[in-house]
Parts: C-alpha cells; sequence; structure tokens
C-alpha cells in the first residue's frame, strides 16, 4: 500500500477510535500541514495527547491542508478552531497590516486567534539527495529545482533568498513549481527534480528519500555576506542557526546552517472557551515526556517550560494564561507582551 495511503487509513482509524469515546464530546478541528511532514505528524502526537488526557471532554480531529495559505483561510472562515503555524506564519495569519503582511492579504484582516502552547522546533533549508551530487547552493546552476510552494508562498520566499545567498537567480536553474512540500520532495524520489528549495528534517517523506537516495541538506550561504543576502530577501524574524548532525535530523550529514522556528499551536479565542484552552494545555503540560515519544520533532521539548513562547507574536488564550497563573509561570515579561499585542490587534479592527 502507498504511503500516502496508509497515512490516509490511519487518519480516518484514529477518528473512528476517539470518535466512539465519547458520543457526547465536542469535536473541534486542527489544521495542520500535509500529510508527510513533519508537522503534520507532530500534530498528529498532539491530537493524541490531548484526546487521552483532557479532562473537559473534548476531541481533536486532525485535518490536513496544502500548507500556510490554506490553514489560514480555514482558521480564518473558522472552518478550523486550531491552527498550527510556524513562528513567523503565525502573525501573519492573525494580524494583516500593511505590505509585510501582503501574502496574506487574500485571506483575512484580523483573525481573533490566540497562543495555546508552543511544539515542534523545526529546521529547514534547501534540500537534494546524494545521487545528485549537489554539496552546496553554488552547484545548483542549471539544475532542476523546485523553488515555488504554491500552498506556501513564505516557502517560496525561502527558497529565492536561498538562491541568492549564494548569488543565483531563478532563472540561474530550472525553476519548477508545486502545491506543497511534500509533492516537492516526491519529484527528488522519482527523479523528476534534484533539490527543492525549502524543507527540513522529520517528515516521512525525507526519511523515504533518504532510504532511497540519501537526502542531504544545503547549507544557506555560512559566509557573512550570504547569511545578510538570505535576509534581506528574507524580511521576516528567524534565526539562521548553525545545526549539527543528529540522529534526530535525517538529511543533515554534515555541520551546516539552516532556518529554526518553532510550531504554534492556536485557537480561534471565539471557537474554544476558556476552560477549553485550559483544558489543551494542561494535558499536553502534564504529559509532555509522553509527547516527546511521538515524533523526532517533538523530542527537542525537554520540559514543560518549553512549551512556554516569550516574545510571542500572537495573544495567549485567556484561559492558556490562567493556567500558567495556577503553574506560576506567567511573568511580567510575558504579560507586557501579550497586552502589547493585543493594543496591536485592537488598533487594526
Amino acid at each position: 500500500m502507498e504511503k500516502r495511503n496508509v497515512y490516509l487509513l490511519i487518519s480516518f482509524l484514529l477518528f473512528i477510535f476517539v470518535f466512539s469515546i465519547s458520543s457526547s464530546a465536542r469535536i473541534i478541528t486542527i489544521v495542520t500541514d500535509p500529510m508527510g511532514t513533519g508537522t503534520y505528524a507532530a500534530t498528529a502526537g498532539v491530537a493524541k495527547i490531548i484526546n487521552q488526557y483532557n479532562d473537559v471532554d473534548l476531541i481533536v480531529k486532525v485535518k490536513p491542508m496544502t500548507g500556510s495559505l490554506e490553514i489560514a483561510g480555514q482558521l480564518a472562515t473558522g472552518e478550523g478552531q486550531l491552527g498550527v503555524h510556524n513562528s513567523f506564519d503565525a502573525k501573519f495569519s492573525w494580524l494583516t497590516k500593511g505590505p509585510e503582511f501582503g501574502v496574506y492579504d487574500e485571506v483575512n484582516k484580523v483573525t481573533p486567534l490566540r497562543l495555546i502552547f508552543g511544539g515542534a522546533i523545526t529546521f529547514s533549508t534547501a534540500l537534494t539527495h546524494e545521487q545528485t551530487g549537489i554539496k552546496t547552493g553554488a552547484d545548483l546552476k542549471g539544475r532542476k529545482f523546485v523553488g515555488e510552494i504554491t500552498g506556501g508562498a513564505i516557502d517560496t520566499a525561502q527558497s529565492i533568498a536561498f538562491l541568492k545567498s549564494w548569488g543565483l537567480e531563478k532563472e540561474d536553474v530550472i525553476w519548477m513549481r508545486v502545491p506543497g512540500l511534500t509533492d516537492a520532495v516526491y519529484l527528488l524520489i522519482e527523479g523528476i527534480a534534484e533539490a527543492t528549495g525549502s524543507n527540513g528534517p522529520g517528515p516521512a517523506v525525507v526519511n523515504e528519500l533518504d532510504a532511497k537516495k540519501g537526502a542531504f541538506f544545503i547549507s544557506i550561504n555560512p559566509t557573512p555576506e550570504g547569511i545578510q543576502a538570505f535576509r534581506d530577501n528574507y524580511p521576516w524574524d528567524v534565526d539562521i542557526v548553525e545545526v549539527d548532525p543528529d540522529p534526530r535530523l535525517t538529511g543533515v550529514k554534515e555541520k551546516i546552517w539552516m532556518i529554526k522556528f518553532t510550531d504554534y499551536y492556536m485557537a480561534r479565542v471565539d471557537l474554544v472557551s476558556d476552560d477549553e484552552a485550559y483544558g489543551i494545555i494542561k494535558a499536553v503540560w502534564e504529559h509532555v515526556d509522553e509527547l516527546r515519544e511521538l515524533h523526532s520533532t517533538l523530542n527537542f521539548i525537554l520540559e514543560p517550560k518549553y512549551l512556554i513562547i516569550r516574545n510571542q507574536t500572537v495573544p495567549y488564550h485567556p484561559g492558556v494564561i490562567q493556567f500558567f497563573k495556577d503553574q506560576g509561570v506567567w511573568d511580567q515579561e510575558l504579560e507586557d507582551q501579550n497586552n502589547m499585542l493585543l493594543d496591536l490587534e485592537a488598533e487594526e479592527m
């Protein structure tokens, strides 16, 4: 059976199982990245923990989308009550304010999103495989390169910034486009493409590429000029860090430079009550050890405090604030940042 069909079967059986637990439970939907990605697998793990341990009679159903724009759209319409975004996409799907947020202008102006907790830590850069012989970005000239992700405008921006870091333009590669990140990796597996500009360790499809051809992540140009060129073409505030090989990071075969960000688990504050938000964070907080075992991207969450996001780009849910206060971890820094974001939202509305 093909891997995609296996994922569909697992998701269907999981839904049937949780639905049978309690017909009186309220079912809410969490929208996330496509099947086969690390974020999807991590979200399925988070949903499992919430469904098993929440004390507010809640069932979370996982709904995969093609990428960030679709996730933002589902949250904007209320078809998704919970959603997962990386730390910079989160802000764009919550608040649209001027040209900086242009990629989301067609989706919404203000969506009443509130942060629940920070989840998987994700690393991202360009990806190829060992059979191509591509070792650095300079080797991409004239090669078949999946740079445009129609379901994720920011992934496309990352591809362009990666090329720029190595002094290349779109015209220097054979530019290709696909709907989502998983589709891009399948083109590598099938030999149709030779590299893709935006992906990270963790997805099952990357593990499949590694098993068949030897997945190989390519460093962002590590020179000061290369890093600056990347930032000039990728203006959003993300960390660019040096990453060592790690058994949890399939395809990172040598020390390289990658983008690092944290997934945000968010809720529509008007569709998820304070009690429900409290129950969700309580279930995750109290079972972090179990959560870490469910997927490689989640085992970077070493202890409950890592669920707390500082300098958050989306306001916290009141139910979560109350939980953090009860745990004695809500402080003035978090309060001040939260109030600033609420004021910003009030100005936009």
